[in-house]
């Protein structure tokens, strides 16, 4: 569960972008645009601090 306010346009997201980025390098160039579901999953995972997985 998400904390209240987690997706407050009025919070810094720099380290949430550079996650999230840092897991979809991982992804071979030609399926960037094309990626399974896990993989996606796992991107969009990274978006929640470590420290509160």
């Amino acid at each position: 569960m998400q904390k209240p306010g987690y997706w407050n346009s009025h919070m810094p997201v720099r380290d949430i972008y550079g996650r999230m980025l840092a897991e979809w390098i991982k992804e071979p160039m030609p399926e960037r645009m094309t990626m399974s579901e896990a993989r996606l999953k796992a991107v969009l995972a990274a978006a929640i601090h470590p420290e509160n997985r």
